[in-house]
């Protein structure tokens, strides 16, 4: 706790966003687009008994990433409209002065606090924008959007995709190795069983010596998994 204390207090730290951070928001709920997929897809049996992942690698190969992008591009608010839609834990977590915060989600919920608390960023989703943004300035944090932007059109939609996206962008995800690695680090809203916490710790490993997992427990057998985990 002390160092993470002592690296914010220096303006360091790494703050890992999961879907669950988004929760409560109106407008930003995943499974309200999923529920309603089955009647667009060549077959939609069995829909109600799978996970959400397993409905987006469903409607991926049916459909095509592109029009799975395009659809989920039009169901979540814009940055704009999101700036009123703010819970007020979610503005106090992001006015933590991390120095950086790598975003899981699909959404821009995280980009739309920060521009209503007036805090200065920029948005990384590639190797070419860490060329072209080569220097953070003074006060300013970095948004990591690990599944890339959804309104340009390069968003990964299923893990495997992002999985392929860190390998066609290496010197992202030698950036990122750096970060998870240097620490400090906070995992915070994910599931224990979320396959997004689960391939952070497999690419990325090992994080650093001083991360905490912040993760709801269904079950406390995940608690000593985590803990075995490192």
């Amino acid at each position: 706790i002390q160092r993470l204390r002592s690296s914010l207090a220096q303006n360091r730290g790494v703050l890992v966003l999961g879907p669950l951070f988004s929760r409560s928001v109106t407008g930003l709920d995943l499974d309200l687009y999923l529920d309603e997929m089955p009647a667009h897809l060549s077959d939609g049996s069995g829909w109600e008994n799978i996970g959400r992942q397993d409905r987006l690698r469903l409607l991926t190969t049916d459909l095509g990433e592109d029009r799975v992008r395009n659809d989920l591009a039009e169901h979540f608010p814009s940055i704009e409209a999101l700036g009123d839609l703010s819970l007020p834990f979610q503005e106090k977590l992001l006015k933590l002065p991390f120095s950086s915060i790598v975003d899981i989600d699909f959404h821009d919920l995280t980009g739309a606090v920060l521009k209503s608390t007036g805090q200065r960023f920029r948005y990384i989703c590639d190797d070419e924008d860490l060329v072209a943004q080569s220097q953070r300035l003074p006060g300013e944090k970095d948004v990591i959007k690990l599944r890339g932007d959804l309104w340009l059109g390069d968003s990964a939609i299923s893990v495997e995709s992002v999985r392929e996206r860190l390998m066609k962008n290496p010197g992202l995800h030698r950036h990122l190795q750096g970060l998870l690695s240097d620490g400090p680090l906070v995992l915070y809203g994910f599931s224990a069983d979320d396959p997004t916490l689960h391939l952070i710790r497999e690419i990325f490993a090992p994080l650093s010596g001083t991360t905490f997992v912040c993760v709801r427990l269904t079950n406390h057998i995940w608690r000593r998994f985590w803990t075995a985990a490192g």
